[in-house]
């Protein structure tokens, strides 16, 4: 969330008032490095 709050464009796209909807989620898979993560908005 930090990075996304950090990233002027995520945050504009947080902050709104258009979107209706929004998912966030985040996967760790032990056999590949490193998490993905992802943020999805919907009007």
């Amino acid at each position: 969330m930090k990075l996304w709050l950090a990233s002027p464009e995520h945050l504009r796209n947080l902050l709104s008032a258009q979107w209706r909807q929004i998912g966030i989620s985040a996967v760790r898979v032990p056999d590949a490095p490193g998490v993905f993560r992802s943020l999805g908005v919907r009007r």
